[in-house]
């Protein structure tokens, strides 16, 4: 490294300079420029104290699984000399930054190939991923340094803690792949990996660190001396790409990523600039030197990071609750069920129609009848109808059929399905799209869809209690359940799946209850008394986590129990004051 550089420092702010300016809507929010990467004066080190270098675990990989296909909001615009609008131009980076109204980020990573510096010129590059920075003085960071001194080109791995100085983990070369994780397992306590997959190398360790989780960005930065609070010269490092970008936290439905250029700040001159954010790939491409095209500006959505390990990585309570929710998106917990305060900036365009558990998340999803979707506690965003519709180019939105009518959580967790009230079924995350109804196969509004054990298929369900197969999923007979829906002149409302799979219940809208395949009556199904405190529509229908029970839930609140399933609080006196529209099981 070079002699005059040391510790890292806070750098100074450019006057009107700032980093990043995410579109929400039309909420448009300007951010300070990110700190300098400033670096210790010694050379790279093998083996840190703390650290451990492991050998690669077999199938290792970032573990990213997508959610619907993306598109951008991005698009290019021409600027001339010293024409890039202050909010999109830092001084000492370029890349991109994510932010949003209510965004807490828990997690970031991304792969890249350590690029190969052009020779004899000198200069510093650090390639980074990170978390905070933008508009804090924290910052938890990792990556890989670039750098062509007077002794030659030097290549290492690296981690950081602001305000402490950068850990130098060991050496990298051009040409390797390079994995970085920066991730908040518990509130204050981080873990950081480092993998090159082509030596065979990796670094893992858990760190104490207090984040603000407000920002994410993935970086090519000139580092910043410390004993002269100026940036560095940039190294030419050709190009970087970063792939199999994700993020992870909460409240990330209305978040974004953001490009930003680094300019010179004598002649305004473009030093780096990054390429298009791409969906379909999570990738996008930071370049040396000038563009002679058009610059990328707007904004792009990150998918989500869902692992493995986040499912189901605590144990959870047993199971004895549920969430009740409102059409304006309140939500009561009862029981075990854990309350979780709704995101800052949470403003629903619709009305609620489902809520679903996000399993192994401590958390859950709110479905609007636009097939808006937001996460609560620790579920995962994984995409929403509107959000599609708005990245799409003019003139090529998709026409989504709507409304929403239900959703259902995969086996797993890990995605979710919306159906519409002619039978339309959209797929995220890990949720596998296998059909959706027609004239010929649905003869009467959907208003519910149920997730099969296998997770490749589903069954919708009709408001005169037929039940659809799509995929793997066996057919379910319900022919009791559709005479009695004509002879009573009702609907159905909402249905739940068996615990073995082969069978459901069907909840229909005067409280009446019909077992179908093999599942089990819990006690009288009976519909209640039409005066009362349940006379009033039923709306959901819970299974408890054994499935040894169930609630059925009542507009006006009232929850009636059967089997196992207990009465909890005071929602079975019926007294609410805002109707229940959905319900779901913790």
């Amino acid at each position: 490294m070079h002699p005059s550089t040391s510790a890292r420092l806070y750098p100074p702010k450019r006057p009107a300079t700032f980093l990043g300016v995410v579109w929400a809507g039309v909420l448009a929010v300007a951010l300070p420029v990110a700190p300098a990467r400033a670096r210790a004066a010694h050379g790279p080190a093998f083996a840190r104290p703390g650290w451990s270098a492991v050998a690669p675990a077999e199938g290792w990989s970032p573990l990213h699984e997508r959610g619907a296909e993306e598109a951008t909001a991005l698009r290019t615009r021409t600027f001339a000399l010293g024409q890039v609008p202050a909010s999109e131009e830092s001084s000492n980076w370029s890349g991109y930054e994510e932010t949003g109204p209510g965004a807490h980020f828990t997690e970031v990573s991304a792969a890249w190939t350590v690029p190969q510096l052009e020779a004899n010129i000198t200069g510093s590059s650090s390639v980074w991923v990170g978390i905070d920075g933008a508009s804090t003085p924290d910052l938890i960071q990792a990556g890989t340094e670039q750098d062509w001194t007077i002794s030659g080109p030097l290549y290492y791995a690296w981690y950081e803690l602001l305000p402490g100085a950068a850990i130098e983990l060991g050496a990298v070369h051009p040409g390797d792949k390079v994995t970085a994780l920066v991730q908040e397992l518990s509130p204050g306590k981080w873990s950081i990996s480092v993998k090159d997959s082509t030596s065979g190398r990796s670094w893992t360790q858990q760190v104490s660190y207090n984040a603000a989780g407000g920002t994410a960005e993935w970086v090519v930065e000139a580092p910043t001396s410390t004993s002269t609070s100026a940036v560095e010269p940039l190294a030419a490092f050709g190009s970087v790409t970063f792939s199999d970008i994700s993020v992870g936290g909460t409240g990330t439905a209305g978040a974004s990523a953001s490009p930003v250029y680094m300019v010179h700040p004598g002649d305004e001159l473009i030093e780096a600039y990054p390429g298009p954010y791409i969906g379909a790939t999570d990738s996008f491409t930071d370049y040396f030197g000038s563009p002679t095209g058009n610059l990328v500006v707007g904004s792009a959505e990150i998918a989500p990071r869902v692992t493995t390990a986040a499912a189901g990585s605590e144990e959870l309570p047993p199971g004895n609750g549920y969430w009740l929710a409102g059409a304006g998106g309140a939500v009561e917990a009862f029981g075990d069920a854990v309350r979780y305060s709704p995101p800052g900036g949470l403003a629903l365009r619709q009305p609620v129609v489902a809520v679903l558990p996000a399993a192994g998340f401590r958390g859950y999803w709110l479905v609007a009848r636009d097939g808006g979707v937001f996460g609560f506690g620790g579920a995962p965003y994984l995409g929403s109808l509107p959000a599609l519709a708005a990245k799409a180019s003019p003139g090529k939105r998709p026409k989504f059929s709507l409304p929403i009518a239900g959703g259902a959580t995969s086996p797993d967790g890990k995605g979710y399905l919306l159906v519409s009230a002619s039978g339309s079924v959209y797929a995220f995350g890990d949720a596998r799209f296998a059909g959706s109804c027609t004239a010929l196969t649905c003869t009467s509004h959907a208003v519910a869809i149920v997730a099969d054990r296998s997770g490749r298929g589903y069954w919708v369900v009709l408001a005169g209690c037929q039940v659809v197969a799509f995929g793997d999923a066996p057919k379910i007979a319900s022919g009791n359940c559709e005479a009695y829906a004509r002879a009573a002149r009702q609907r159905a409302v909402a249905a739940a799946l068996s615990p073995d799979g082969r069978g459901m219940w069907a909840l229909l809208s005067n409280g009446a209850i019909f077992a179908l395949g093999d599942a089990k009556v819990f006690g009288n199904w009976a519909p209640p008394p039409p005066a009362g405190p349940s006379a009033s529509p039923a709306v959901a229908i819970v299974l408890d986590r054994a499935g040894s029970g169930a609630w059925a839930v009542f507009a006006n609140g009232t929850v009636k129990a059967y089997g196992d399933a207990t009465a909890l609080g005071p929602q079975a006196q019926g007294a609410r004051k805002v109707p229940v529209v959905a319900a779901a099981g913790w």
